[in-house]
C-alpha cells in the first residue's frame, strides 16, 4: 500500500492552511484513527490567476480521432508526461520499453496540440510546471461528473492535503452535436470562477451546501456552462471547481469522450506523478481492491485494528472504482496496463 510522510515544505509554504471541505481521507488518519487535519494550498503563483478560455478546433482531426478509438477501447486510462518531455523536440514517441507507451505518445500529441500549440496555457508558466496528467474518460447514458476539486488524488488520501493544479483543461473528441443525428442531450461543462471561495461554500461533492439548479447557473455570472462540442478545449485554473451535468441522450453508436488535464508544479508534481489518477499503476491497486472486496465486507474488527490504514485503502480504492465507473456488476472493467492506445 502506498503511503507518504507530510513533505516538509508543509510546515514551510505560506500558501498551505488549514480546510475542511466535508471529506476526511481514512488513508490520512494517524495512528489512534483521528482524522489528519485538512489543508489546502491557495494562492499558486502564476501568470494567469482566473483564467477561462474556450478553445475551437483545439487539436487535428487525426489526434481526435486517436483518442477516441483509445478512449472507447480501454474505457479509462491516464499517464504523466514530464514538460522537459513536451519540449524535447527529438523525442515524437516513446520507446516500446516504457509502460503505456503508445497512450504517453497520444497524450504528448495531445498536449502539443492543444495546450502548446494553440498557446492555451501561457508561456510563463510552463517553466513552473514539472509535468501534465492526461486522462480520458468515456461516458454514456445518466453518467455525471459530480461538483469537485482536481488535485493529486493519491496525495490527498494519504496527508489531507488538498493541491490543484496551477491549470486544467478538458477536450472534447466525440463526434457530437454536430448533426441531427449526432445530437447529444445534457453533458455539458461547468465551472464557478470564484474559485476557492466557492468551494469553501459548497464543499466537497456539494457536502456543504448544494449547487443551484442548472436553470439557475446560467443566470450566475459567476458560472461558466459550455455544452459538448467536438474539438473544442476549455482551460481554466486549476482553482475553479467544476463538474458536469447528466447525459440523457446520446447516438447508439458513440460515446461521450472527455480528455482531462492537469498541470503540477514542481512541488507536488513528483507526487502526482508516483500515481496518476486513471493510470495503470492506480488501476493496479483497484484491481486488488476489487479482488479484495469480499474480503473487506467481511473485516473482523481485531483486523481493522491490526492494520486500519490497509482496511480503509481498500475501501478508499473502492469507491473511487465506483466513482469511475470500473466496477460493474461487481467485476472491475478497466484494462491492463500492457493494452496499447489505439
Amino acid at each position: 500500500m502506498p503511503e507518504t510522510s507530510l513533505p516538509s515544505w508543509v510546515a514551510t509554504n505560506r500558501h498551505v492552511v488549514a480546510w475542511d471541505d466535508g471529506f476526511r481521507p481514512s488513508g490520512a488518519s494517524a495512528a489512534d484513527a483521528a482524522p489528519a487535519p485538512g489543508k489546502m494550498v491557495v494562492d499558486q503563483p502564476k501568470t494567469a490567476p482566473g483564467l477561462f478560455r474556450i478553445v475551437e478546433n483545439a487539436v487535428p482531426d487525426a489526434v481526435a480521432g486517436d483518442l477516441y478509438e483509445s478512449a472507447v477501447a480501454a474505457k479509462v486510462w491516464g499517464v504523466y508526461i514530464r514538460t522537459s518531455d513536451v519540449f524535447d523536440r527529438q523525442l515524437e514517441a516513446y520507446p516500446e520499453t516504457k509502460d503505456d507507451h503508445a497512450r504517453h505518445t497520444l497524450a504528448l500529441r495531445t498536449i502539443r496540440a492543444f495546450l502548446l500549440g494553440a498557446e492555451a496555457i501561457p508561456a510563463a508558466d510552463w517553466a513552473a510546471t514539472h509535468g501534465v496528467v492526461v486522462w480520458v474518460i468515456t461516458s454514456t447514458v445518466s453518467d455525471t461528473v459530480a461538483y469537485h476539486m482536481d488535485y493529486a488524488e493519491m496525495f490527498r488520501y494519504q496527508t489531507n492535503v488538498t493541491y490543484p493544479p496551477m491549470y486544467g483543461a478538458t477536450l472534447h473528441v466525440s463526434r457530437l452535436n454536430e448533426t441531427p443525428e449526432s445530437h447529444m442531450e445534457g453533458g455539458a461543462f461547468y465551472a464557478n470562477t470564484r474559485g476557492l471561495d466557492h468551494y469553501k461554500e459548497h464543499g466537497y461533492k456539494e457536502s456543504v451546501a448544494p449547487l443551484p439548479s442548472l436553470d439557475q447557473m446560467t443566470t450566475d455570472a459567476s458560472y461558466v456552462v459550455v455544452p459538448y462540442k467536438y474539438k473544442r478545449g476549455i482551460v481554466m485554473d486549476g482553482n475553479f471547481p467544476h463538474g458536469s451535468i447528466p447525459v440523457s441522450a446520446l447516438p447508439y453508436d458513440t460515446a461521450r469522450v472527455v480528455v482531462g488535464f492537469n498541470l503540477f508544479n514542481h512541488e507536488i508534481g513528483p507526487h502526482a506523478e508516483a500515481y496518476p489518477e486513471h493510470s495503470a499503476k492506480f488501476n493496479k491497486y483497484v484491481k486488488v481492491a476489487q479482488a479484495a472486496a469480499a474480503k473487506t465486507a467481511t473485516l473482523s474488527m481485531a483486523s481493522i485494528k491490526r492494520c486500519p490504514r490497509q482496511a480503509a485503502f481498500l475501501r478508499f480504492l473502492l469507491r473511487k472504482a465506483k466513482e469511475k465507473n470500473l466496477i460493474q456488476n461487481a467485476t472491475f472493467v478497466g484494462r491492463s496496463s500492457n493494452t496499447a492506445a489505439t
